[in-house]
């Protein structure tokens, strides 16, 4: 009789975090080039300056991998060019999702956890409002942890709805 092992948190962490950019990668993948133009400039990204970068990228590992090595198996055909595109830009979104986490989770150090968890919802309410919904569950999550009470407040409560919504979860998992 076998038992499934139980993967360790930090392990579930990083299936979910690759389940995730996989995801990310599909939906980047099935936008058209202006869609993907339009949301690279609300993230603040110039899209021809980022396709100007992959291609100075892709020409430089062509020219790496010009000279394989005679016993080599023969090459894949190199991805289309579209494909290398929306990889670079979720890899890209995902980097700035990590600069803007990791000072967020420096600054809870040294504060007050009421003032701190008011904070954190105010943050997380902002994402909400701009349909971020991983990001305003993410806050709302952590304000929770210092201070349970505020869950009850009806914007919470209001913003919750809306991210089950947004992503399509049903209630009982929030």
């Amino acid at each position: 009789m076998s038992t499934k092992r139980k993967l360790p948190p930090h392990e579930a962490w990083d299936v979910l975090e690759k389940m995730a950019l996989h995801d990310e990668a599909e939906r980047v993948a099935s936008l058209s080039e202006a869609e993907l133009d339009r949301e690279l400039q609300e993230k603040g990204f110039d899209p021809k300056a980022l396709r100007e970068r992959g291609t100075a990228l892709a020409e430089k590992l062509r020219a790496a991998s010009a000279a394989p090595p005679a016993a080599q198996a023969p090459v894949k055909k190199t991805l289309p060019t579209r494909v290398r595109w929306a990889a670079l830009a979720a890899a890209t979104m995902a980097a700035v999702g990590a600069a803007v986490a990791i000072p967020t989770a420096v600054t809870t150090v040294g504060k007050g956890a009421p003032q701190h968890a008011l904070e954190l919802r105010r943050e997380a309410l902002g994402a909400c409002q701009e349909a971020r919904w991983l990001e305003c569950q993410q806050g709302l999550d952590a304000a929770r942890k210092l201070d349970p009470e505020g869950e009850e407040r009806p914007e919470v409560r209001a913003a919750r709805e809306k991210i089950a919504a947004g992503l399509r979860l049903p209630k009982e998992t929030r």
